[in-house]
């Protein structure tokens, strides 16, 4: 079986990267905070072409951090997309916020510009750069700041993708990133982070991460969190860091592979036929229209796993209690024929023709 993501495979080849992380942090004695955490910091902003970035827990501190550092709250709105990963939404009701949905663009995944619905009582637009297929946001942060709304951005998912001489990350007063050990640029746990150009934000940033403390280590200035990236995550994310360009190709190479060698039609077809150098391709995503558990247990039947990224709108989660809202229909529909193909850049070439003879194989049987 070809693992939708084979973690162990990619550590098993990076023996000697996890040793010397292992032989910095013994050397160092320091496993909290530390120099290795500023030096992944400054190098990953270096790389953004932002201020700083301050390294926090995991990706949904980073999003609730943001919310918070910007003063939103309770009776505030926040407009998200009506399709992502439900970490989105909460960040936005774990501040006590409302979270507003606006409908995905069918062929990107990605929040429709167009159809933003502002209001006095909006205080700030998360864009979800889904897929790692990014937008340019330029024109939006110039309408939000004129109306006094923040722009934050979901970059979990597209480390490396850039539009416009623009970083994802880099357009909005924060650019939140998850380090999970599946994305583009993971991490060996979970792992997060804040891009920004404000510094005086960033300086909330690192007091809510760390228990609310100002100057010195007990003086609590703000009813903070505890949500430190650790110095083991930083070691491993900087030796990952000077790769990120390599591996975002390969993706590239794969994504190119799949689309012109799988013969999709109208019943199976991408997502995205986006080959420019803007998407990373976080995931490869098919759309098995009427067909996708069918489509799914055939490749599993030929020994390729695949996972569905999601099978629900986030509004539809129990958490949030809305069930299916009719009036996103592009969310609906792509929720409900979505299927990820395995894509991580360790894929071997014999691996990739599997995926591809196999995906072609049932498309055939399939029509």
């Amino acid at each position: 079986m070809i693992p939708f993501f084979d973690l162990k495979t990619n550590l098993a080849n990076q023996s000697g990267v996890l040793n010397k992380v292992l032989s910095d942090l013994t050397n160092s004695g320091v496993v909290v905070g530390g120099e290795s955490v500023m030096t992944f910091e400054k190098e990953f902003a270096k790389y953004l072409k932002v201020a700083e970035f301050a390294g926090v827990g995991n990706g949904l501190d980073a999003l609730r951090l943001s919310l918070i550092a910007l003063g939103i709250g309770p009776g505030d709105e926040v407009i998200v997309p009506a399709f992502t990963f439900v970490a989105t939404w909460l960040a936005v009701t774990q501040c006590g916020a409302t979270p507003v949905p606006v409908d995905v663009n069918l062929h990107t995944a990605g929040m429709n510009l167009e159809k933003i619905p502002l209001t006095p009582k909006t205080k700030a637009v998360i864009y979800v750069h889904l897929f790692g297929i990014i937008e340019d946001l330029g024109p939006l942060r110039k309408t939000l700041d004129s109306k006094g709304i923040y722009l934050v951005e979901d970059a979990a998912q597209a480390h490396g993708a850039t539009i416009s001489g623009k970083h994802a990350g880099s357009f909005g007063i924060s650019g939140c990133f998850s380090f999970y050990p599946t994305k583009n640029l993971g991490a060996l746990g979970d792992a997060g982070g804040v891009a920004s150009e404000d510094l005086e934000f960033l300086k909330i940033i690192r007091s809510l991460r760390s228990y609310g403390s100002g100057k010195t280590k007990y003086d609590h200035e703000l009813a903070g969190w505890n949500s430190r990236l650790d110095p083991i995550q930083a070691l491993y994310l900087s030796s990952q860091l000077l790769n990120l360009e390599k591996l975002n190709l390969r993706r590239r190479e794969i994504a190119q592979r799949y689309l012109e060698s799988i013969n999709f039609n109208s019943v199976i077809k991408p997502l995205t036929r986006n080959l420019a150098d803007s998407n990373v391709w976080h995931h490869f995503v098919v759309l098995a229209i009427e067909s996708r558990s069918e489509f799914r247990q055939a490749l599993s039947d030929l020994g390729v796993a695949t996972e569905v990224h999601y099978p629900e709108p986030a509004y539809s989660a129990k958490c949030f209690g809305n069930g299916r809202l009719p009036n996103f229909p592009n969310t609906n529909f792509i929720s409900d024929n979505c299927v990820s193909i395995p894509i991580y850049p360790w894929l071997t070439e014999k691996q990739v023709e599997i995926i591809i003879d196999s995906v072609n194989k049932v498309i055939r049987e399939i029509v």
